[in-house]
């Protein structure tokens, strides 16, 4: 949570990329979910906003790269 709260772009992907590889491995609690669906909010915006892509697309490469 604490990561998410910095506001550094860099802690809030590595809270995606931990969360999703235990989600992979073995499932998350709900508070967990939610904060994973929190950062990968903040994620995608500024993946929106770097690429110049719509959000549909930032969530796709997300995705691919989280796979």
């Amino acid at each position: 949570q604490e990561k998410l709260k910095s506001g550094d772009i860099y802690q809030v992907a590595e809270v995606v990329r931990n969360l999703a590889l235990r989600d992979a491995d073995k499932g998350l609690s709900a508070g967990e979910k939610r904060m994973l669906g929190q950062a990968r909010q903040i994620l995608v915006s500024e993946l929106t906003f770097a690429l110049d892509v719509p959000e549909a697309d930032a969530e796709r490469t997300l995705d691919e790269v989280l796979a």
